[in-house]
């Protein structure tokens, strides 16, 4: 073996060298970040302090508010959460502001503070809500300041066309034309129900024939495929929450007539409503309770039972009534009469109210027609007379409460139909029908050619908007 050139072993050293070096440089390298590392660790531990401090320092903060806009508007006992940044010690009904007024219980849960409204909003307004809050374990105070605005009312009507297609059109109250939104078109529609922006309809054949079509999207319709075999479809209904929908079928014969179908909107499911009172009883009318999936419902035999076929629940039967009224838009009751008295029923609670209706005053030879409870102590009745002279109706609609009888309105030149109510009970929506109307040729749910609708405020009776069409959804809560 040669040995190693002098040359060589001066190149093998300077190699070692080198290495030795980069290593060093790196070790150094590695301190300064080691050093960087504990500096910034250092530094946001401090800044984490800090702001810990300044959180301790100045009371709770506001981190973010929650709620349910549509739903605001609509249905009560609607929550807001607002959340701070700090537990929180109690607050109370009296420590909240909500401007405009409005009633509501109040609860801590944490950090975060739940007010609960007890009935629903105005619509399109903005709420402003306030209170000083006191952190629990600083026992610093900050007033805590916050505002959310719900949404404009939303009205679906029926428009028919005896050129072309008829069309279920949605329209927010207070805005112009231009907000209108064609939910379905499709030949001669008898009827229809909205939830959300889902429509079903019965569209007739030249026959008069029906079937029960739905929505597709941009105003485009189908057949429901899994339709019961029927002939015919009526008493349409959609709930408030936009998640069900249902219908009434007639077969033909005892057995086959009043059959009640729901379907869940978000699984498009059909389901069909049985056992009530353990036998067969066709349906006379229905409605869905505000704010859930479960329906009311009245059958031939006048026994009225709540069911949620939907939700899995055991029917309940609540006896034998002659009419459903409709519900009252404060609590979730409805009001049902007999031959000899009306009676409120919290279906919550099971609790059962005889009802005294107030009297208006109106005129002696008026007989009372259409009553609607609003709250849980105002209701708007119409009283009809007949010019036998000129052979038309008038109507005057008022707004009753136990202490005053307010008129709303009594038209001269056309009379009022249905009517019927938003449902926070803010706005009425009035069928005015011409004098001497034209009806058209749909069978089973013909209109008054040139009916408008108009929405009126139910404090003052002023008129807000009018829309050419027919059978508001509202009419159908």
């Amino acid at each position: 073996m040669r040995p190693t050139s002098n040359s060589a072993q001066r190149h093998a050293a300077a190699q070692t060298v080198a290495v030795r070096g980069e290593m060093a440089q790196a070790d150094r390298r590695a301190a300064r970040v080691g050093i960087r590392a504990t500096v910034t660790i250092a530094l946001l531990a401090l800044l984490a302090a800090m702001l810990g401090a300044v959180s301790a320092a100045c009371g709770p903060q506001l981190r973010d508010i929650s709620i349910d806009l549509a739903a605001a508007s609509t249905s009560p006992r609607q929550r807001l959460l607002i959340r701070t940044d700090q537990l929180l010690a109690p607050v109370t009904e009296a420590d909240v502001r909500i401007e405009p007024t409005a009633a509501a219980q109040v609860s801590v849960v944490d950090n975060t503070v739940v007010v609960e409204f007890s009935r629903a909003l105005a619509s399109g307004t903005e709420y402003r809500v306030s209170f000083a809050a006191v952190g629990e374990r600083t026992g610093h105070t900050t007033e805590i300041k916050t505002s959310f605005t719900t949404p404009p009312a939303a009205l679906t009507m029926l428009r028919r066309d005896d050129k072309g297609f008829d069309t279920v059109v949605q329209a927010e109250i207070g805005a112009d034309g231009a907000a209108e939104q064609t939910l379905l078109a499709a030949p001669r529609l008898q009827e229809y129900a909205v939830a959300g922006t889902k429509v079903i309809a019965v569209s007739l054949d030249a026959a008069g024939r029906g079937t029960l079509v739905e929505s597709t999207g941009a105003g485009g319709f189908q057949a429901r495929a899994d339709a019961p075999r029927a002939q015919r479809y009526r008493t349409l209904r959609g709930n408030l929450e936009g998640t069900a929908l249902g219908f009434v079928a007639d077969g033909g014969n005892d057995d086959e007539n009043g059959r009640l179908y729901l379907i869940d909107a978000e699984t498009n499911e059909l389901f069909e409503v049985e056992n009530l009172g353990g036998t067969h009883s066709a349906v006379v009318e229905w409605s869905f309770v505000p704010g859930t999936r479960a329906v009311l419902v009245q059958a031939a035999n006048r026994q009225v039972t709540l069911v949620d076929p939907i939700g899995g629940r055991v029917p309940v039967p609540l006896g034998e009534y002659d009419t459903i009224l409709g519900f009252f838009a404060d609590e979730t009751s409805v009001l049902l009469q007999t031959a000899s008295e009306f009676t409120r029923i919290n279906l919550r609670t099971g609790e059962r109210t005889p009802i005294e209706v107030p009297d208006a005053v109106a005129d002696p030879a008026a007989s009372e027609g259409q009553l609607l409870p609003l709250t849980n102590d105002l209701y708007v009745r119409q009283f009809q007379t007949v010019d036998n002279a000129a052979g038309v109706q008038r109507t005057q609609l008022y707004r009753l409460s136990a202490s005053d009888a307010t008129l709303l309105a009594a038209p001269e030149d056309d009379w009022i139909g249905n009517v019927c109510r938003s449902p926070n009970a803010e706005f009425l929506a009035l069928l005015r029908v011409p004098d001497h109307p034209s009806i058209d040729s749909y069978p089973l749910q013909p209109g008054f050619i040139g009916s408008q609708l108009e929405i009126v405020r139910v404090d003052d009776g002023s008129s807000v908007a009018t829309f050419d069409g027919l059978q508001a959804n509202w009419c159908g809560w």
